[in-house]
This record gives C-alpha cells, sequence and structure tokens, in this order.
C-alpha cells in the first residue's frame, strides 16, 4: 500500500478546488483542473484511482519551451491531472511510475473548510450569472 496522498485544497481569490497527488516526501506528482464543487474534486479521485493505472490513459506532452510534462485522462479524454514540468524524459518517466504506485490506494485528504454546501452553490451560480450578464452586455455594444 503506498502512502501517497490525495490532498484537495481550495486556491485563489474564487476559491475553487483542486486536488494534488502526492508522494510520501510531500512532492505533487499530479494536480487536477479546477472545479466549483468539493463533490466534483471526490469524483475525480475515485475516477483517477482506476485511470492512474492504465498506460493507455497517459497522454505525453513536449511543451514548447522543452518541458516535458504528461496528463493523466479519464475514458471519456477529459484531463483527470497534469504533472509538474520535467528537463529530461527520465525525471517524466520516473513521475508517471510513482503516479501509477500511488493513484489507487493513496489517502484523501480534506484541507478545506466545512461550508453549508447550498452556499458554496449559490456563489457558484451567481458568480457564473454575473459573466453571462457581463458578455452579454460587451456583445450588445
Amino acid at each position: 500500500m503506498s502512502k501517497g496522498m490525495y490532498e484537495i485544497v481550495q486556491v485563489g481569490v474564487s476559491r475553487r478546488y483542486v486536488v494534488y497527488l502526492k508522494d510520501e516526501s510531500g512532492n505533487v506528482v499530479l494536480t487536477s483542473q479546477y472545479r466549483e464543487l468539493k463533490p466534483m474534486c471526490l469524483n475525480e479521485i475515485s475516477w483517477m484511482r482506476n485511470a492512474g493505472l492504465k498506460d493507455s490513459l497517459y497522454e505525453f506532452i513536449d511543451a514548447d519551451d522543452g518541458g516535458l510534462l504528461f496528463n493523466v485522462r479519464a475514458t471519456d479524454a477529459h484531463v483527470l491531472g497534469t504533472s509538474p514540468v520535467f528537463r529530461s524524459e527520465e525525471e517524466r518517466m520516473r513521475c508517471a511510475e510513482e503516479v501509477k504506485r500511488l493513484a489507487a490506494d493513496a489517502e484523501v485528504i480534506d484541507r478545506t473548510p466545512e461550508i453549508d454546501l447550498t452556499t458554496r452553490i449559490h456563489d457558484v451560480l451567481q458568480t457564473h450569472a454575473r459573466e453571462v450578464v457581463a458578455r452579454a452586455v460587451n456583445t450588445t455594444v
């Protein structure tokens, strides 16, 4: 059994949720996409537990600046997580192997404050409504 962890945190002004898969030393080996609600992160973790074991769901990317990274994708092709950027192929492959080792049974650590889910959903909908109105105003001018 691994000793890695999925760490759920909130980041930025918008307080969006993100999941970090960390190794035993606390190094981030994979970062999820930002999510509006914590249950979305929990869902991503359960998908990652399966996808992280399948070589066919790893997408290896060579960035324009020479950096090397990878995504782990769900079977529906959406990105579950992205690795850090590496300078060598050996580092990138070592990290991919680490994700495979940790993904299935890493512990879930929730570092987010307890909040009323109804309040959070209301906040997300209010933000979305303001964005829609702003876009509508900008396109009619």
